[in-house]
């Protein structure tokens, strides 16, 4: 078996990372990475399905990476699928799929954790796998790890069921440990060959559903207060440019909107924020120890947060003195959205961005999307009475009812 010595030394002899585009997606070493010593570890490596850069712009992941390394029994680790270019030298080479803290293969870890964030994504959820040495099969793996599912599509989990062992549905934080503390004193049934017991305690958790043992009603899991669990005080750098390439702090889960279209706003509920002096302090440390230029508070609506004033007026002073911007997701289609934005327009323009989602009031009454043409309208030229030279409208097509006239 391939050791994390053996990889290493291809990476850094082989020449490579001279073949392939972006070398820096496959070195790992980031700034606040964590590095324990894997032995006596329940070992868990934390996938995501697509290219680093991706991978590395989603908060979910970074969550569930700080809150299990802070357990001292558990160590985990992150994967990425690599571009084609990668994997044809990859597999050329016999290297499998690795992780990027100590280059371990992914076979050898006890739990293979891989998050299902869109269902475009699945034929790469495969490739990871085939990647990693592991039978893409449930019903064919023995000793092999877990191969566990979550993110929103798991709330569906039936076209994925052959290929994993179980399904975190819910927020991840609160049942994500409970599975390791599981796995870890159950360890044994794992390595033995007695995957169907081990797999029997794990459906016991609220919030886990085991495709092998049947369909059974499964709850979700629900973190009733956000503040139960820490902002990441020093989250992972990269070494290049990612999707989005700036300091990432999520103020809301869950969002009072209601639209028919929006799976996210239907999974996450309920609403969920934190405090105010929650958010400064946080602020203060993730910038002191990123030192990225850009900050973006993280929610389905952030403009709906109850404290967004009060919120935004205890920031800025802390980003202006290193001209370090705030970004939102999306505005508010009125005129107390480009008030705020305008605000934090005072550091630097980072642009604005509206939703009207259909083209015409007919579709968007639908799809219970709230907001007229007068109000677009109107918080438009707003926009640009406040100094905007340029917004930009999210739409979507194909929506149910749409003719060519919307």
């Amino acid at each position: 078996m391939i050791n994390s010595d053996d990889i290493r030394k291809w990476l850094v002899s082989s020449g490579v990372l001279n073949k392939v585009g972006k070398p820096s997606r496959y070195i790992g070493k980031e700034l606040n990475r964590v590095i324990k010593d894997p032995d006596d570890k329940l070992r868990i490596l934390l996938s995501f399905p697509d290219t680093y850069e991706v991978g590395m712009s989603h908060l979910g992941l970074k969550i569930l990476y700080k809150e299990l390394n802070k357990t001292d029994e558990f160590y985990a680790e992150r994967a990425y699928l690599p571009w084609k270019d990668m994997i044809e030298e990859m597999i050329s080479a016999r290297i499998p799929l690795y992780s990027m803290e100590t280059y371990t293969a992914a076979a050898q870890f006890d739990i293979v954790g891989i998050t299902l964030q869109y269902e475009l994504c699945y034929s790469n959820v495969l490739a990871l796998l085939d990647l990693a040495g592991i039978p893409l099969l449930q019903k064919e793996r023995t000793t092999e790890p877990l191969v566990l599912g979550g993110g929103p599509c798991s709330t569906n989990p039936e076209p994925m069921a052959d290929y994993f062992d179980a399904f975190v549905i819910g927020d991840g934080e609160a049942v994500t440990p409970q599975i390791c503390i599981e796995v870890r004193e159950n360890i044994e049934l794992l390595r033995s060959g007695r995957r169907r017991e081990l797999l029997e305690l794990l459906s016991k958790i609220q919030g886990v559903y085991v495709p092998s043992l049947g369909r059974r009603k499964v709850v979700k899991a629900v973190i009733a207060d956000l503040s139960d669990y820490e902002i990441d005080p020093s989250p992972l750098v990269p070494y290049m440019k990612t999707v989005h390439d700036r300091a990432v702090m999520e103020v809301m889960r869950g969002c009072n909107r209601g639209c028919r279209f929006c799976q996210a706003g239907m999974i996450y509920r309920p609403v969920r924020e934190r405090g105010v002096d929650e958010l400064r302090e946080s602020v203060r440390k993730v910038l002191k120890a990123t030192g990225y230029d850009e900050l973006s508070f993280l929610s389905l609506s952030t403009m709906d947060y109850s404290a967004i004033d009060v919120l935004t007026e205890e920031i800025l002073p802390l980003l202006e003195p290193q001209r370090v911007a705030l970004s939102l997701p999306s505005t508010r289609i009125d005129s107390f959205g480009v008030e705020i934005a305008s605000q934090i327009a005072s550091i630097r323009k980072t642009g604005l961005t509206f939703a009207p989602e259909a083209g015409s009031q007919r579709l968007r009454n639908v799809i219970n999307k709230n907001v007229s043409e007068d109000d677009l309208m109107a918080t438009v030229k707003a926009a640009k009475n406040s100094g905007w030279q340029r917004v930009k409208l999210y739409f979507m097509v194909g929506l149910p009812t749409e003719r060519d006239e919307d």
